[in-house]
């Protein structure tokens, strides 16, 4: 119960519907979350990967193995 109303906190000014996506990032040790929701991308608890970073990120370590 802790962990879903520091979600709620986190969004509550941003949009309550993507609490849930923060309470689970919350729940378990992880880097991000990967989503394109503008929403997520506002709060700055959780870590939030777009695809395009993704993809920078692959091609990044690829050029080096």
């Amino acid at each position: 119960m802790k962990i879903w109303k520091e979600a709620e906190k986190v969004m509550s000014r941003i949009d309550m519907d993507d609490a849930p996506f923060v309470a689970l990032a919350l729940s378990f040790q992880n880097d991000c979350i990967w989503s394109e929701d503008k929403h997520l991308l506002k709060q700055k608890r959780v870590k939030v990967w777009r695809t395009r970073d993704l993809l920078k990120l692959l091609k990044k370590q690829t050029q080096f193995n």
